[in-house]
């Protein structure tokens, strides 16, 4: 392998209506060593600054022939431009030629003693698992890191490829890996801190040396060893993510133990984990709804995360709901019974609910919940406010009466209704609009007005002149 040239790539997509893009940055080093017998972890702890879904897969070491020279010496069409191929006689280290076979493993995946050995990486967290390194050596492996963005209205595109080319170095040493303990999974609202507590045990009772890697550090966040142990190392993650840290994706810490042997000449083992932390928009809050007239006025507070882009949702069901949100829970699902209703700028304090223009109706109470749908690529919503209701008193005006009178094509209908009641009276100016379309379930758009009067008392009107014979008709 010394004789053939070292080749990696970085693919970028230049285009306008992506916006600002950002390559996905790999914190952790591209040097990792492993004991023969004994599983090898390696993660490289991407993180994306635009907030960019970030898919792994492994391939095959690459070189290009006649290295750099060769390139440069190229012609058109292909004047400056590598043609890589695979390495030459390239295995990868799972291959049955080592004759590797598994060891006992917690997982995951969870070992299976005795099998062929599997060396398999995690499309989503970028975890390596070599399960299980049979022959001391150097081996290379190499693997993609695919960046994908969420375009408003098409399906997500991929924007750009990083390739790491990195090195392992398996030892014949007897030692045995170090377990270190880290929480799978947490969620934190924005401008909320994290304190996580790390810890690492050697079943050989040797000090366990611990780091930390991802976008967040060294700084806004640290990770502070604060034991080396035996019996136990120590370690305190600290970090308070703000509202540009809101994002649909996870951001994602590595943590890494690594054992210190005496007088092992460097032939230390390793554990690690990756902690996922989902940051969420803080609920809107004091949402406040009061009547005006036949219409609802609803108004909240400035929204402590008004992020570019993001917008804020408002939502309606009739009669109280019981939803409570859950502690990670963010948006409002469908089982809830509100429907959108609305959609303002996330700068907006306040929203009139008309019903599309037919006014609320007397006698029901309508209740409001509203969240925030934060701007794509990064994504993500804030947890729901809570409920504000308001009870319109009274009754509104209903149908109780439809009647076809005459079947001809000039036929005639007859409609009448009841008088709406107010228990604070009405507000004038006042009156009836009745509308019209034909059909049983009419677009909106197809009613037309076909009477309006001042008079509350005046609640019939007879429809002459429509085609009864073939046409049905709906009133509004």
């Amino acid at each position: 392998s010394e004789s053939q040239s070292f080749y990696i790539s970085t693919r970028i997509t230049i285009d306008p209506t992506l916006g600002i893009n950002r390559s996905p940055v790999l914190n952790a080093p591209a040097f990792d060593r492993a004991s023969r017998g004994q599983v090898f972890l390696h993660n490289p702890a991407a993180s994306d600054a635009d907030g960019d879904s970030l898919v792994y897969r492994l391939v095959a070491s690459q070189h290009v022939p006649g290295g750099v020279d060769a390139v440069v010496q190229q012609t058109a069409p292909n004047v400056n431009r590598p043609q890589p191929q695979t390495t030459i006689n390239y295995r990868f280290p799972d291959d049955p030629f080592f004759g590797s076979v598994q060891v006992p493993y917690a997982g995951p995946p969870v070992g299976q003693p005795g099998q062929a050995a599997i060396f398999r990486q995690d499309p989503r967290t970028g975890q390596i698992v070599w399960n299980a390194p049979s022959q001391v050596g150097d081996y290379n492996i190499a693997f993609v890191v695919e960046e994908w963005r969420r375009v408003p209205g098409s399906r997500p595109q991929r924007i750009g490829t990083v390739t790491r080319d990195m090195q392992i170095t398996v030892g014949p040493n007897l030692n045995l890996r170090p377990t270190i303990t880290v929480p799978t999974e947490r969620c934190v609202v924005a401008g909320t801190p994290i304190e996580e507590i790390i810890t690492a045990t050697d079943p050989e009772n040797n000090p366990v040396g611990l780091t930390a890697f991802g976008g967040m550090l060294p700084t806004p966040a640290s990770f502070v060893q604060t034991q080396l142990g035996p019996p136990t190392a120590r370690g305190v993650f600290r970090w308070t993510p703000t509202c540009a840290d809101i994002r649909s994706e996870p951001h994602q810490v590595l943590f890494k133990a690594e054992d210190r042997p005496p007088n092992n000449c460097g032939a230390t083992l390793i554990d690690e984990r990756a902690l996922s932390i989902r940051v969420l928009g803080p609920p809107p809050l004091n949402l406040r709804a009061a009547q005006s007239g036949n219409t609802a006025v609803l108004n909240w507070d400035a929204y402590s995360c008004p992020n570019p882009g993001a917008q804020m949702l408002i939502f309606r069901r009739e009669g109280p709901g019981n939803f409570t949100p859950g502690p990670c829970e963010t948006g409002i699902p469908a089982s809830a019974g509100y429907t959108q209703i609305g959609t303002v700028p996330v700068g907006t304090r306040n929203f009139i609910d008309d019903r599309n223009g037919q006014g609320l109706e007397r006698g029901k109470t309508y209740c409001y919940r509203i969240f925030v749908q934060f701007a794509l690529p990064a994504g993500g919503q804030s947890i729901a406010s809570q409920e504000a209701c308001i009870t319109l008193l009274g009754r509104s005006a209903r149908f109780t009466n439809v009647t076809v009178d005459r079947t001809a094509t000039a036929g005639q209908i007859t409609v009448k209704w009841t008088k709406p009641v107010s228990s604070g009276g009405f507000t004038p100016p006042l009156g009836y609009r009745l509308f019209r379309a034909p059909g049983q379930s009419p677009a909106a758009t197809a009613f037309v007005q076909v009477k309006t009067t001042a008079d509350l008392n005046d609640t019939t009107f007879v429809d002459t002149g429509v085609n009864t014979l073939t046409t049905a008709y709906s009133y509004r």
